[in-house]
C-alpha cells in the first residue's frame, strides 16, 4: 500500500508539474505574440500612414499623368461613339456568293473585301449572313470578292496571300494596301466594320 501510494503522489506530482509547464509555455507565447502584435499595429500603422500619404501626394502632385489617365478614357469613349456611330449590321443572306474563280486583282483603286471560304466550313456558314450584311451595306463603295479553296484554280491567289485556314478574309485600301486580316473562328463582324470604315476613311 505504501508503494502505490507513493506511486500516485509521484503521478499528480508529474502531473501538476507538466501543467505548470505548458502554462508557463503559453503564457509566454501569449506574451511573445501580445507583444510582437503591439510592435506589428505600430509598423502597419506607420506603413498605412505612408502609404496614404504617397497616393494623396502622388495623386495631386504629377497633372501630367492623370492628364494621360484623362485622355485614355476619352480615346476609349470616343471609340465607343464611333462604334455606335457605325451602320447597324443586319444579317443577310446565309448562303455564299462565290465570285469569279482565279480572278482577284488588288490594284483596281477600290477598297476590296476578299475572303477564302468553304462550303463545308461551319465557321464560314456561321459568318455569311454578317459578312453578306456588310456587303449589304458597302457594296457601292467596296468590292467584295469570296473565293472557293477547294477549286484548284483559286491555289494561286492562296498561296499568293498566306492561305492556311478558312475563313480567311483580307481587307484591302484603295492602294491595294492589306488594312488588316482574320482567319479561323470567331471573327467579330464589327472589326470587319471598322477595317471597311477605316479603309474608305484613309
Amino acid at each position: 500500500m505504501h508503494h502505490s501510494q507513493y506511486f500516485k503522489n509521484l503521478m499528480i506530482f508529474t502531473g501538476l508539474a507538466t501543467m505548470a509547464v505548458l502554462l508557463a509555455a503559453c503564457g509566454t507565447v501569449g506574451t511573445d505574440l501580445t507583444v510582437a502584435a503591439g510592435v506589428d499595429a505600430g509598423e502597419v500603422d506607420s506603413v498605412q500612414q505612408v502609404e496614404i500619404e504617397a497616393n494623396v501626394s502622388s495623386s495631386g502632385s504629377d497633372p501630367a499623368e492623370q492628364d494621360d489617365a484623362q485622355s485614355e478614357v476619352g480615346t476609349q469613349a470616343d471609340a465607343q461613339a464611333n462604334t455606335q456611330d457605325l451602320p447597324e449590321i443586319v444579317l443577310s443572306d446565309p448562303h455564299f456568293r462565290e465570285t469569279e474563280a482565279g480572278v482577284f486583282d488588288r490594284n483596281t483603286g477600290q477598297v476590296q473585301f476578299l475572303e477564302f471560304f468553304a462550303y463545308w466550313c461551319l465557321n464560314c456558314k456561321a459568318l455569311a449572313p454578317s459578312v453578306h450584311g456588310l456587303q449589304d451595306i458597302y457594296g457601292d463603295e467596296v468590292n467584295f470578292v469570296y473565293l472557293d479553296i477547294d477549286k484548284v484554280t483559286n491555289a494561286q491567289l492562296m498561296n499568293e496571300y498566306g492561305f492556311y485556314y478558312q475563313p480567311y478574309i483580307l481587307v484591302f485600301d484603295e492602294d491595294g494596301t492589306i488594312i488588316q486580316s482574320w482567319v479561323g473562328g470567331g471573327i467579330d463582324p464589327l472589326e470587319l466594320q471598322s477595317a471597311i470604315e477605316l479603309a474608305l476613311n484613309e
